[in-house]
């Protein structure tokens, strides 16, 4: 190793003793490359690794995987890669367990939120007629149809932003799990509503009608103003922000929208469970019937 470091020039990617180099005979103040070298060799820095023909994130995946097949993942080898293409590049090997993750997360902080929502709105309710059982089952029942939705909302999203040619990366994967919080926007006051509804209106078809005529233009202008901010994504210059935010951004829009506020109806209108019915009985209902009956005792 000493010969060696003689014709290279110095030491390299060795580890020296600190101190140890000599001073230059010939040169006062300056130090010869000849310091004492750290044996055995614990750690050492190979030859350089060229790659060619890297024209996408598959391609930078594949020659992580197979090139650390030979060192990386080699027990009787003791070698580390690195360098840009592994210290970058190496978060497309993990993508999918990072969407799986985060996705997955964001979801159930979405039920609990939900459900926290709808138990807490329902509960403060003035004089509403229900045990706290009640409420709490109805609000568990309201946030696991919420989480559903967000989960066939983030599943359409991937797959649509696929067909629209953008990747999975970790900003795209950032857009995606955008869409829960979307669906979680719109889902729960349509829940809430529905769950609320007059006890009057027995048939879940009939709470649906009555949830929608309230929420369907607070919803729709809701919708509106959030893609006319993701349009202006559009006239950027640089492509990158139309293809990992513009793209999924816009999807995100609509298919929350649609399955907050059509497909969602859609499944709570078939719904009618006991259980889920947690409105107050009418006051009009409750006037009149107290009004005629003081008619009626007036006439007996």
């Amino acid at each position: 190793v000493e010969k060696w470091r003689d014709f290279t020039g110095g030491g390299g990617g060795l580890i020296l003793e600190d101190d140890t180099a000599n001073e230059n005979p010939k040169c006062k103040g300056e130090f010869l490359k000849d310091d004492e070298i750290i044996s055995p060799i614990p750690l050492s820095k190979g030859p350089s690794m060229f790659a060619i023909k890297l024209f996408s994130h598959q391609d930078t995946v594949d020659m992580i995987e197979q090139t650390r097949a030979f060192c990386d993942d080699d027990e009787q080898v003791h070698c580390v890669l690195s360098g840009i293409p592994y210290d970058y590049w190496e978060q497309y090997t993990t993508i999918y367990g990072t969407l799986y993750e985060t996705s997955g997360v964001a979801i159930a902080i979405g039920f609990v939120v939900a459900v926290l929502f709808l138990f807490v709105k329902i509960y403060l309710e003035p004089l509403h007629n229900h045990s706290v059982h009640q409420i709490l089952a109805g609000s568990l029942a309201g946030g696991f149809i919420i989480a559903i939705t967000c989960l066939i909302s983030v599943i359409t999203v991937i797959g649509l932003s696929s067909l629209a040619e953008v990747n999975l990366t970790a900003f795209s994967v950032m857009s995606y799990v955008l869409s829960i919080g979307f669906a979680v926007e719109y889902s729960v006051h349509v829940t809430h509503r529905w769950l609320t509804a007059p006890s009057e209106l027995e048939s879940a078809k009939d709470r649906v009608g009555y949830s929608m005529s309230f929420l369907f233009l607070p919803t729709f202008m809701s919708f509106i103003s959030s893609t006319i901010g993701v349009v202006c994504l559009a006239f950027t210059d640089f492509e990158f922000n139309r293809v990992f935010f513009f793209r999924p951004l816009l999807i995100v829009m609509f298919v929350t929208y649609f399955y907050g506020c059509y497909s969602l109806p859609v499944l709570l209108s078939t719904l009618n469970a006991r259980f889920l019915r947690l409105g107050q009985q009418s006051r009009v209902g409750v006037s009149d019937s107290d009004g005629k009956g003081d008619h009626e005792l007036g006439e007996e």
